[in-house]
């Protein structure tokens, strides 16, 4: 995707709405667990994560804590069936 000239919005929007495609095919193929990394930042990208995460009724848990590989980087989210 060519992200030249785009806002913030429509950045985010993008990557929200890989998030929700990527959780479909998790939810359908019924993996246990999955990692986002959305990287530290402001904190927005990660925020909009958990709405989206906390509006998925598939979703068993998820956690923001330290990861050696992603330090506070990424949610980790386990799944339930």
């Amino acid at each position: 995707t060519d992200i030249t000239g785009l806002g913030n919005a429509d950045m985010l929007k993008i990557q929200l709405d890989a998030l929700k495609r990527y959780l479909h095919l998790a939810i359908v193929h019924h993996q246990e667990r999955m990692i986002i990394i959305h990287g530290l930042g402001k904190g927005v990208l990660r925020d909009e994560v958990h709405k989206v995460l906390k509006c998925t009724p598939q979703i068993r848990l998820f956690t923001n804590e330290w990861q050696g590989q992603y330090g506070f980087g990424a949610t980790e989210v386990y799944f339930k069936y």
